[in-house]
């Protein structure tokens, strides 16, 4: 190859020549490769962390298959069953088979652990104690924790989003040069791993969250420790129920406020209103077959500012000396209510009402009326300025109990 005449950096040259050589023009990226050592690095980089004890392990391990890298590998690989993305976390692996066959115990380790929950970001919490190691031993540290949800069949139906710890006697060579706290036997290690259904393994087609129910939960912790001048790893696995609760329905008027259904539990808790706040304006006579003018008033609560809409005034329930609802008094029909409440901005909503009885007869004596309003947020401001979410189904706003005396 010749080269111009003008001055040219050494090192700089002999890159030209290289590029247009004819063993540059024949080589191909070894892809594979290339993202194998990626994700190794990255794994032992999160796993360094892992040794330490009352551990909070947060995964940032992508475990949707459309996220993740489809780059087809040079040379012919080996071909997954059909359906299958190659690029699945090592965890997915463990998907459908039972769990007796995967993860046996190594060597001498004794795990305990505390109840297991799953909070409402579908991250499986667990207190998981290695309380002994073998005798002589005093301290060692964590590799890391898995989890599986299994069936009562066995089967495996659920596993950590990430990161995988590796296989036994693949530890020594994966974390190679990263070094591990030690610390003294029983090694605490608090793991918070969001958790994900082996429902949409492998097409990514299916749930991304465990349905409704209990299930077994097995934390499989890996850990090492020194004897004389050998590193040992070992491996425990433990059980722990664990359920994964209803998803939390938004409260209806109808949860709250339904004919013959008794309203003792407003006194415990009133629904989450998202900050709206409401008070009533009643007179304490003229309430009969029909209602006198009456009005509520809207708020925000701690310095929020709420845009927010309402098809209706407002209403009231009646109460009986029972406790149960037997009629109401609603609001009639009228024009959509748009309105902002802030720090320094409320709203009165009033119009024509209607009083209806649950049986159908008259209303006469004394009741105890509990005013609410069914609201829909547009948008919610906190008191520093920052945008606050808001619900995506209607809100009800309850307002202070008050008596009221109905007569003919």
């Amino acid at each position: 190859m010749t080269h111009p005449t003008d001055p040219v950096d050494p090192m700089h040259r002999a890159l030209s020549d290289a590029e247009a050589s004819d063993e540059a023009a024949g080589y191909t990226v070894p892809v594979a490769l290339v993202r194998s050592r990626v994700r190794r690095r990255r794994a032992v980089r999160a796993g360094g962390a892992a040794g330490v004890a009352c551990l909070a392990v947060v995964a940032v391990v992508v475990a949707v298959p459309s996220f993740l890298s489809r780059t087809p590998a040079a040379g012919p690989p080996a071909t997954p069953p059909p359906g299958v993305n190659a690029d699945w976390p090592a965890q997915f692996d463990r998907c459908g088979k039972k769990f007796a066959t995967v993860l046996p115990d190594v060597g001498r380790a004794t795990l305990t652990t505390s109840d297991g929950t799953l909070d409402e970001a579908n991250q499986a919490i667990v207190l998981v104690t290695t309380t002994t190691g073998p005798a002589g031993v005093d301290e060692g540290w964590v590799y890391g924790t898995e989890l599986s949800a299994v069936d009562d069949d066995g089967t495996i139906i659920g596993v950590q989003e990430g990161p995988s710890v590796p296989a036994v006697d693949d530890v020594d060579d994966y974390y190679a040069g990263t070094d591990f706290a030690s610390v003294p036997f029983p090694i605490k290690d608090h793991a918070k791993i969001p958790f994900v259904s082996c429902g949409q393994y492998p097409d990514g087609s299916g749930a991304l969250a465990l349905e409704t129910g209990t299930y077994h939960l097995w934390a499989t912790q890996t850990i090492g420790y020194r004897q004389g001048s050998e590193s040992v790893v070992a491996r425990a696995t433990v059980e722990v129920p664990i359920v994964v609760p209803l998803p939390a329905r938004p409260a209806t008027a109808e949860d709250y406020f339904a004919c013959g259904l008794p309203v003792a539990r407003l006194t415990e808790a009133r629904p989450d209103a998202a900050g709206l706040v409401l008070e009533a304006n009643t007179p304490a006579a003229g309430w009969g077959s029909t209602a006198p003018a009456w009005s509520v008033t809207v708020g925000a609560s701690d310095g929020r500012t709420i845009s927010a809409r309402s098809g209706a005034a407002g209403n009231l329930a009646l109460v009986d000396s029972s406790d149960t609802v037997v009629g109401f008094v609603t609001a009639g029909r009228s024009p959509l209510r748009e309105f902002e409440v802030g720090p320094d901005a409320t709203t009165t909503l009033d119009g024509p009402t209607l009083v209806t009885s649950c049986d159908g007869t008259d209303l006469t004596g004394d009741y105890e009326a509990w005013p609410f309003l069914v609201a829909t947020l547009e948008s919610s401001t906190l008191a520093d300025g920052s945008v606050a979410s808001t619900p995506t189904t209607p809100v009800v706003v309850v307002a202070d109990r008050r008596d009221l005396t109905f007569g003919p």
